[in-house]
């Protein structure tokens, strides 16, 4: 694939002797966008496939992608809406991992918060564990949604 000079293929990107920084700034904005959109876009393609071919559509996943990476991917893309998404806001993507274990209407909540604190991977899943271990208590002890 060619990103601008850059020539990218699944085993590294090359730049011919001539490129300037614009060149290189070109491509390495492409390649930190791809990062960011991959998961996502693997998680969506691989709901959609279930969804329109079911179980027929295993066969299309690449040898490189894992069981568990699948599941997990497919899992996250499923629970976390495209809404709440903030890759570019320096997330990663244990956070929406994380996050896809809050039920829909906390996920904008919890991931802002990550944001504007600067919440880790190891805290936000920290937080986000206890104010599940709370909601559990509250619901084991009111009933109901709390």
């Amino acid at each position: 694939m060619r990103v601008g000079k850059a020539e990218i293929d699944e085993y590294g990107a090359t730049m011919p002797k001539d490129a300037n920084v614009g060149d290189f700034e070109q491509a390495l904005q492409f390649a930190a966008w791809a990062v960011q959109g991959a998961p996502w876009w693997i998680g969506d393609l691989l709901n959609e496939a279930e969804r329109r071919f079911g179980e027929g559509y295993a066969q299309s996943i690449p040898d490189s992608l894992s069981l568990s990476k699948i599941n997990r991917l497919r899992s996250t893309s499923a629970r976390v809406a495209k809404a709440a998404r903030k890759p570019n806001l320096g997330l990663s993507q244990a956070h929406y991992d994380t996050a896809a274990r809050l039920p829909a209407n906390f996920q904008d909540e919890f991931l802002e918060n990550a944001i504007q604190n600067g919440w880790g991977t190891n805290y936000f899943r920290d937080v986000v564990s206890e104010f599940l271990r709370i909601q559990k208590e509250r619901i084991e002890k009111y009933g109901g949604d709390v």
